[in-house]
């Protein structure tokens, strides 16, 4: 893992994903398929910050 922080960003998008989805469900009373993907944006959103900030500490590097 070249990244240790990598781990803690993956577990923050899956502990947001089922908040995210369940909170869309039960408090804005979306359709379940609807939820899903909105949660599957937000949550993807801080791995994809983790990967540019990794790749950006690469180019640096080279």
């Amino acid at each position: 893992m070249p990244f240790p922080g990598i781990a803690f960003f993956i577990v923050l998008a899956l502990l947001q994903f089922f908040v995210v989805a369940d909170n869309l469900v039960s408090w804005f009373h979306l359709d379940e398929m609807i939820a899903v993907q909105v949660a599957a944006f937000l949550s993807g959103l801080p791995l994809f910050a983790c990967f540019y900030l990794m790749r950006e500490e690469a180019d640096i590097d080279a």
